[in-house]
């Protein structure tokens, strides 16, 4: 059993997603696949990480959000597109988005959110990508995988409780996708 890391430049694009579905596929391996959100596709491009970054000191200073929260969107959907895949999870992805801008109070959670929800995002879309080209994959949840983070916003640490439980993702079945970043609060939708 093999864990397998990707981060933000390997899977920027849809191009990049599927070089890494290849990568997985090559061996049976590979079970647990752990992603950043999209990185720069080229010199001049902005992380999605930075978007979301950008969404939220817009939010926090009182300016207009809609421009970066369609980059966000429209950044997603290029992806979901070129791989044909439902525009599901980009809808989710905005709804996420407004719903943890309008309801987290705090600061500090809500730029660790933000920052969250690029990588969950992916998660999702690698899921369903890997699923439509006949790997069994299902996303993840860090919640669910039982990874409970300390209440430190910007500097979460996976507490001791979480390791029995994420023990017991070894006995679940085809690949396993997770977000490589955790905020230290998340709502379920």
């Amino acid at each position: 059993m093999k864990v397998a890391k990707f981060g933000g430049s390997s899977v920027a694009s849809a191009k990049m997603l599927q070089k890494v579905a290849n990568i997985i596929k090559e061996d049976e391996k590979r079970k647990f696949i752990v992603v950043s959100a999209p990185g720069k596709r080229y010199d001049e491009d902005i992380k999605v990480t930075d978007l979301f970054i950008k969404l939220g000191e817009q939010h926090i200073s009182g300016q207009d959000t809609s421009q970066t929260l369609n980059q966000i969107v429209d950044r997603f959907l290029s992806i979901t597109q070129e791989l044909g895949l439902s525009d599901d999870v980009v809808g989710r992805v905005k709804k996420e988005t407004t719903y943890v801008i309008n309801e987290t109070n705090n600061t500090a959670h809500l730029k660790d959110a933000l920052k969250a929800m690029g990588e969950d995002s992916l998660a999702r879309v690698l899921s369903a990508y890997l699923n439509k080209i006949g790997l069994n994959a299902t996303y993840v949840n860090p919640k669910d995988a039982g990874i409970i983070v300390s209440d430190q916003p910007g500097d979460a640490q996976v507490l001791d409780s979480s390791y029995e439980k994420i023990n017991q993702l070894r006995d679940k079945d085809g690949i396993i996708v997770i977000p490589g970043f955790l905020a230290t609060q998340k709502k379920e939708f």
